[in-house]
């Protein structure tokens, strides 16, 4: 059943009604688009060098041993657990996922939907942060690792960072938070078999299609709970939020419930 509404002062409620939510929207669009363009230009860039400039197969090895293949080498065994720091690595950093998703529902069950912070008194603010600045880190490995840079820009992990870190950042410049797409966090869940796979807790196919199938339901699920979650607190900016539901009355957890009731 929802829960009574908490007494939300009336400062918490003129700041949610101000409803500047379309500016962490326009900072996520804004951070694909530069990536996008930038992807594209260094790939023409690249393309035109090439026929300008045509290598030598000789040149072409020589260049394989060079300085920025090394770097690119060791990023790519830390971020794929090839080697047994890379492996230490993926399990810290989704541990750190999975803190960030317990901060997420801990906030959607205390806090409004958007509220007006200051960094000293938002103690899950300052972790998030901190957390921010780790996935921000494993990004840029993650893209020196990358040899198709395309594919890493369209790759799950990166959505995810793109669309939850620029609203982190961006709320401690604007002194204000939006609970709103930090949901997106939960999809990481969807590579939890290859954390156990790294830790040999998973070795066998038929446990490790098992544990997709789970971590793929478990994974929606609390990804659709907080998309639930948005919209039944969001409202309809089309119709001045009138249908949204009263403040702090429905959870996270109340969606989690009645997905679960009626799967």
């Amino acid at each position: 059943m929802p829960h009574s509404p908490y007494n939300f002062t009336e400062e918490q409620l003129d700041c949610e009604a101000e409803r500047e939510w379309p500016v962490f929207i326009y900072s996520i669009l804004i951070t694909f688009a530069t990536l996008f363009l930038m992807v594209l230009l260094y790939k023409m860039l690249a393309g035109c060098c090439k026929k300008v400039f045509p290598q030598s197969p000789a040149d072409t090895q020589l260049g394989s041993s060079s300085f920025s293949s090394e770097i690119q080498e060791w990023a790519e065994g830390i971020t794929s657990g090839q080697t047994p720091s890379g492996r230490i690595l993926v399990v810290a950093v989704f541990f750190c996922n999975v803190v960030a998703m317990v901060l997420y529902v801990i906030d959607t069950s205390r806090q409004l939907l958007e509220e007006c912070i200051t960094w000293e008194e938002h103690i899950t603010l300052q972790i998030d942060f901190a957390l921010g600045a780790i996935f921000f880190l494993h990004f840029l490995l993650r893209f020196v690792a990358s040899d198709k840079v395309m594919s890493f820009l369209f790759a799950l992990n990166t959505i995810v960072d793109i669309i939850t870190l620029p609203p982190l950042f961006l709320s401690l410049w604007i002194q204000r938070t939006w609970l709103g797409l930090r949901f997106f966090r939960f999809l990481i869940i969807f590579s939890l078999p290859d954390v156990l796979v790294y830790v040999r807790l998973l070795q066998n196919s038929s446990s490790i299609r098992l544990t997709q199938l789970l971590s793929y339901i478990v994974g929606f699920i609390c990804w659709s709970g907080g998309f639930l979650f948005l919209l039944e607190n969001q409202g309809d900016p089309f119709h001045h939020y009138e249908n949204a539901r009263e403040k702090g009355s429905f959870r996270f957890g109340d969606n989690i419930w009645f997905l679960i009731i009626t799967a």
